[in-house]
């Protein structure tokens, strides 16, 4: 007994293959005659396709928040790099070109060292 390839239902596998275009063109040409004679098949096929549309509707929507995310972050990191230089600027301004920092022992040795040098 000879079976006919038309009545044999292709697996979720081939169906998205067949979304995306990929099997040779025989398989394509097998797979689309199937499809035009099985309502069962097209109806998955719709399924698989809606849920295809589903995911990339979300990654995509997940790659916009990840990227509006990223530019917020980089904005608010050149702000605060903006107001660091800011004070940078005044402090070495203030402290004759020795930067001076709250956590830098070495620059206010340093400094006083050259303080210490001009009133000696």
């Amino acid at each position: 007994m000879k079976i006919n390839p038309s009545n044999v239902h292709p697996e979720d596998t081939i169906l998205l293959a067949y979304l995306d275009a990929e099997p040779p063109r025989p398989a394509m040409r097998s797979t689309a005659q199937h499809l035009q004679a099985c309502w069962k098949c097209r109806a998955a096929l719709a399924d698989l396709e809606f849920q295809a549309q589903a995911a990339a509707k979300l990654l995509t929507h997940q790659a916009e928040s990840d990227t509006s995310r990223a530019e917020a972050v980089k904005a608010e990191f050149l702000e605060r790099k903006s107001r660091f230089e800011t004070r940078s600027r005044r402090s070495v301004i203030r402290f004759g070109g020795i930067p001076a920092s709250r956590h830098s022992h070495v620059g206010r040795f340093v400094w006083l060292q050259q303080v210490a040098l001009k009133l000696a």
